[in-house]
């Protein structure tokens, strides 16, 4: 199991930075993953994300060290 970066970050009593994806795209997820973000939100309540679309997004994210 990966270690969870942001609790890392919490306990040294820094902020986490956070980035929102709405748009349903893994290569928008993968490319927001390597920007440097510490942790994404998928938006499945307001966006047009669902289950269907936030499966491919995760393993996306799941490539790099963003939470």
């Amino acid at each position: 199991m990966r270690k969870n970066l942001i609790k890392e970050i919490w306990r040294k009593g820094n902020a986490a930075i956070n980035g929102w994806l709405s748009i349903p795209s893994s290569i928008t997820a993968e490319s927001m993953a390597n920007v440097g973000w510490d942790s994404l939100t998928i938006d499945v309540q307001h966006g047009l994300n669902d289950y269907s679309t936030s499966i491919p997004m995760l393993q996306a994210i799941s490539t790099t060290n963003t939470v």
